[in-house]
């Protein structure tokens, strides 16, 4: 009997836990590591997210074999407006922002896999989520609220690593639009092309839908 009620019980933790969508801090920074294995490209991102601003900033810098890509990303959802900053050439791309503010959270339609231990100490959750045909595996840690890897699996493996993740909201001085955004030589979007980080940021704010 006691065996059945157990059987019973770890069921119905299993359904709450599939019926349950969970988020994150609201106010956040981390460092996200982003390694393609079919590509062999690798990016490196810190992502600062201020929820009492409605403001987000990445850095983002871009390893490839051919190019190396150093840009910030200034999203002020207040304003409606997304600045694009490229390091090297000082160019700055404005474009309008049509979403609004999300927190960020596992996805509704996740569905709870199973529950593991990295490195003997840190226990996870990990959840099964579909979208636009990928399958993603998220690997999320409830004590600290915090996700520790997402691996998506398509036509491609892409492995995301997040680092250092702090719940606290960052400073607002982050989030200044830089001076080369601001002055007569910022370029349209048909000047410089974004489509690439556009594509980052994007997969990144999936994660609020």
């Amino acid at each position: 009997m006691k065996v059945l009620l157990l059987a019973v019980f770890l069921g119905l933790i299993c359904s709450a836990f599939a019926q349950m969508q969970h988020c994150f801090d609201k106010s956040f920074s981390t460092g996200i590591r982003r390694v393609e294995t079919k590509n062999n490209f690798l990016d490196e991102t810190m992502m600062f997210v201020n929820a009492d601003l409605q403001q987000m900033r990445f850095d983002i810098r871009q390893y490839t074999s051919d190019n190396n890509t150093n840009v910030s990303v200034y999203m002020d959802y207040k304003a409606k407006k997304k600045y694009v900053l490229f390091i090297q050439s000082g160019l700055c791309v404005v474009e309008p922002i049509s979403m609004n503010f999300q927190p960020f959270c596992i996805a509704k339609n996740a569905v709870y896999f199973g529950l593991d231990v990295i490195g003997g100490v840190l226990g996870v959750y990990i959840y099964k989520e579909r979208s636009l045909g990928f399958e993603r595996r998220i690997f999320y840690a409830p004590d600290s609220n915090v996700p520790v890897s997402v691996v998506t699996i398509g036509n491609n493996v892409i492995i995301e690593d997040f680092i250092n993740w702090i719940n606290q909201p960052p400073s607002a001085s982050l989030f200044t639009i830089p001076p080369e955004c601001k002055n007569k030589k910022k370029k349209s979007r048909d000047v410089v092309d974004t489509k690439s980080i556009n594509e980052k940021v994007n997969n990144i704010l999936r994660r609020s839908l």
